[in-house]
């Protein structure tokens, strides 16, 4: 029970690190304005708030027409493991 319990605690660390990692490479992305930063990282990477369909269609608009690379939850994984993190 112990092993399971320190298990789980270790995952639930791993997430947080890898949120942690996702929202900083978001918000020092270039190219986007800061609302729209703060909009994906609010919406869609914690959840907090409905979508806006008008919004998310102009967001994702925006990255493709100024071919911005968006971070990924892999990469964010990577990273946390190159740090001694995971």
């Amino acid at each position: 029970m112990i092993v399971t319990i320190e298990e789980n605690q270790s995952k639930f660390a791993r997430l947080i690190l890898i949120e942690i990692w996702l929202y900083d490479a978001l918000y020092h992305l270039q190219g986007l304005r800061f609302d729209d930063i703060m909009y994906i990282i609010e919406v869609y990477l914690r959840g907090r708030g409905e979508p806006s369909q008008g919004k998310t269609y102009r967001i994702i608009g925006v990255i493709i027409k100024k071919g911005i690379q968006l971070p990924t939850v892999e990469q964010a994984k990577v990273a946390v493991n190159e740090n001694g993190r995971g």
